[in-house]
Formats: structure tokens, sequence, C-alpha cells
């Protein structure tokens, strides 16, 4: 019998990105649902019924370092035979056997950090921990099919559960193509390399002429590099740098774009796009395999590094008819992305690991 069930959001920081997003919404599902605990650092307790505060992660320069290792002592958390835990993120715990954790992707293994600390925890830490504990679960049918070929486990110990939107603020403004011609592309998230926004700076000659440019998110180094990319383009006049906004002023710069942007050369999900065809909104796309597993038919493609493809899509963009079918398309896609369906997933993933969790339904 499972009598301790717990979610372990102890290393969560604070923040916007898309696991943060992610792990808040599903411990508060799974809270709802379950008899269960949320073991949270102080700064996260507010947003739970039932918080068990513990101690604060250790970063070192923004860098996740660590938690205290007595940190279950300190709070009072039994994590004996009969208890099973589940963390909404990748650092979960060696001492812990019965226990899920969520892997998006394997981004930290194709472009690591500079934080040596964390680089050493996935690279020899984290192949350990997954190893040992009841399963893993992550966001999409391609990362499933790479994480077991990384960490050489069965495919059958890897669940997977996809990204979410509270689809009663994601949604388009009727009528749909209201506003006439819109006048800028909106790229959501240049933080890291991977993400290629420079290929489309570089392809400026197939936009420049008719669109301004919107980036939200470009911190850190690669944000730097992009802004170099600007002014050796000398597109300062068209392009802005947006970061920090709240979430009502993303939706509405979405909802008033010509199309998103998204060019990423890897993604375990690619949250943007969801958020941009649940808007109603055209997107152009990399034509990487979770694209075409999550998009396919609902996004313009391009192929990194191909002009041709580039120009295609946008020409794709002038065809009016064709981006009402594709958008249209895109808000049927999203409906299988609201929060309550995506909790209903984990769930039924979080049973069929662990079916003595069933003992602790609320209802």
């Amino acid at each position: 019998m499972i009598r301790n069930f717990y979610i372990d959001l102890t290393t969560l920081g604070i923040g916007t990105t898309g696991v943060f997003l992610y792990a808040k919404r599903l411990a508060a599902h799974l809270e709802e649902t379950f008899d269960c605990k949320v073991l949270v650092p102080h700064y996260l307790a507010e947003q739970f019924r039932r918080p068990v505060v513990c101690p604060d992660p250790i970063y070192f320069k923004r860098g996740l370092v660590g938690r205290h290792p007595f940190w279950h002592w300190r709070a009072g958390v039994k994590l004996g035979r009969d208890s099973f835990v589940y963390a909404p993120h990748m650092h979960g715990d060696l001492a812990i056997g019965t226990q899920v954790i969520t892997i998006h992707d394997l981004i930290w293994h194709y472009y690591p950090t500079r934080n040596v600390i964390e680089n050493a925890f996935n690279s020899y830490i984290l192949p350990s921990i997954v190893s040992r504990i009841t399963g893993v679960i992550t966001v999409s049918q391609t990362s499933r099919a790479a994480l077991a070929r990384y960490f050489g486990i069965d495919e059958r110990k890897i669940a997977v559960v996809g990204n979410g939107l509270d689809l009663d603020h994601w949604k388009p403004v009727a009528p749909l193509h209201a506003g006439g011609k819109k006048e800028y592309l909106l790229v959501v998230s240049a933080n890291r390399p991977y993400k290629n926004t420079i290929e489309l700076i570089e392809n400026r000659d197939l936009w420049s002429t008719r669109f301004g440019l919107k980036i939200v998110s470009s911190k850190a180094r690669y944000g730097l590099a992009i802004r170099r990319a600007v002014a050796a383009a000398n597109l300062h006049h068209l392009v802005v740098f947006l970061d920090d906004i709240p979430e009502s002023a993303l939706i509405d710069l979405y909802r008033n774009c010509a199309a998103v942007v998204h060019p990423s050369l890897m993604e375990g999900f690619s949250r943007p796009a969801l958020e941009a065809i649940a808007l109603g909104r055209p997107v152009i796309l990399s034509d990487i395999p979770v694209h075409r597993e999550i998009f396919d038919g609902v996004a313009i493609f391009v192929t990194p590094g191909d002009r041709v493809s580039w120009e295609a899509a946008f020409r794709a963009l002038d065809d009016d008819v064709g981006v009402a079918k594709l958008t249209a398309a895109g808000l049927v896609v999203a409906q299988k992305f609201g929060w309550e369906r995506v909790g209903k997933d984990l769930e039924y993933a979080l049973l069929q690991f662990e079916p003595r969790l069933a003992d602790l339904r609320r209802c």
C-alpha cells in the first residue's frame, strides 16, 4: 500500500519557462486529484493547498547546484517503502527508488550550459537515477524514443504526457482574421543556440521589406549574438526585443503577428508552436521530427540551412486560403493540449507505473 504520495518541486526555481509552467500546473492538478503533499521551496508554498515547505534549492551564479542533503529530514518527509514520489522535472533523487521523474528532451546533452555542476549531474548522476527508478515521463513520442536510446532503457519505462495550455485564455479573437494584414513576425524563446533565430536574420531579404520582427526572451549569450546579427544586418529599425513580459501581453503579441517563426534545431515539444496555433496564428517551424509529430498539417515547414525552403515558407504566407486552412486545423490540434486533458494523461501514466496510487484518489 502507498501511504505517502509526494510531488517533488524542491528544485524548482521561479520563472516562466516551459518546464516551470509544466511542473507547477501538473503538480496543482495532482493535488486536486490525489491525497498527496507537494514538496516546495518557501517561495512556492502559497500556490498549493497542502504544501510541505523544504529548504530552498542551492544555486550558484543562477545555475542550480542541488538541494540540502538532509532536505527531507528537515521537512519531516518520510521516504520509506510505502512512499511514492513524482518529480515533474529531471532532478530526481538517487536515494528514492519508487519515483517517477520528467525529462522533456535531450537538449541538455547536445547543447550543454556553462554550469559545470549541472552538466556533471546530467552526465553522471541522472543516468544512474533513470536506471533504478519506477519510470520516466516525457512530452512527445520523439523524445520518448530518443531517451530510450540514450539511457539504454525499454520504451515501456517511458510515458508521454504532452505540454499544455489554459485554453480559456489561449484562444483566438473572433473573427479570427479580422484587422487586415499583420505587420510583424514573432519569435518567442530565443535564448539558446539551438533555437536557430539567427537563420531568420540571415534570410532577412525574404521578409524585411514586408514585416518587422519582434523577439521575446532573448537573454544570455545567444541573445547577445542575435543582437549583434541584427546590428550587422542594419535591421535596428525593424527588430524589437522584448523580455519579462506578462502572459496577457504575450498573448496580444501572438494575436497581432503575421506569423510565429520557430526554426529550432531540436525540441522536446515546442511550446511556442502550441501557443501560436491555439491563438489561430500561422506558424513557420523547422522540419524536425518532433514538429512533424505534433504539428504536421497545421504548420509551414522550413528545412534549417535550406534557403529555398525559407523562400517557399514566406510565399505560403501570401496564400490566404492555405493559411486559413492551416490555422483552422491548428485550433483542432490545440484542443488536445488543454491542461485538464494533459492532467488526465498524467494520472493515467502514473497509475500505469504505480497502480497502488488508485487508493489515494480523492474521488
